[in-house]
């Protein structure tokens, strides 16, 4: 799964900001205080891994607004029947029927939704057919983030997990 598009309003520094056309990767550049962590921190938001507080809102007042678009390949398919996300048929065209139609806005592989946070803290996730869809969040990507402090115990955790996993095997193998 990757991000293609980005869009963020009145989160920390950032009052309106849109990135379009994201490839596989995103490098931000930029000089100190210029917004970079705070882009960084939106797309944890997006993911739930990042806790909003009263000082992430620019203007109080309004809410804060994340619109993403999230591209699905099939080995991202394969990836998320064989975890059970959404629902644990074992039948991979049963289980795509479901998964479709738990995201409605899903559409040639990408599923467009926007994060609407609330200055009470409340997060919801609009997908254009249902105000709030809290499925989006089950099939957004692992996001790490190392600070400036290196806390690396979740990533390395998740990586002594992934040493068991065939998966790993398979990488190892060249399959």
């Amino acid at each position: 799964m990757r991000i293609t598009d980005l869009e963020i309003e009145n989160f920390k520094s950032i009052r309106h900001m849109e990135i379009h056309d994201i490839e596989n990767a995103l490098i931000l550049v930029g000089k100190n205080n210029t917004g970079k962590t705070v882009v960084l921190d939106a797309v944890r938001l997006l993911g739930g891994d990042y806790e909003l507080s009263r000082d992430d809102f620019m203007f109080p007042e309004q809410n804060i607004v994340i619109r993403a678009g999230l591209r699905f390949d099939p080995q991202d398919y394969e990836e998320l029947h064989s975890r059970g996300v959404i629902c644990k048929y074992k039948n991979f065209d049963a289980w795509k029927r479901v998964f479709t139609a738990a995201f409605p806005s899903l559409k040639e592989d990408v599923l467009s939704f926007t994060l609407i946070a609330s200055s009470t803290g409340a997060l919801r996730y609009d997908d254009g057919f249902k105000k709030n869809n809290p499925k989006i969040p089950l099939v957004f990507p692992k996001v790490y983030f190392i600070d400036s402090l290196r806390h690396i115990q979740e990533i390395e955790e998740d990586i002594l997990m992934f040493q068991d996993d065939e998966n790993l095997q398979r990488l190892r193998d060249n399959q």
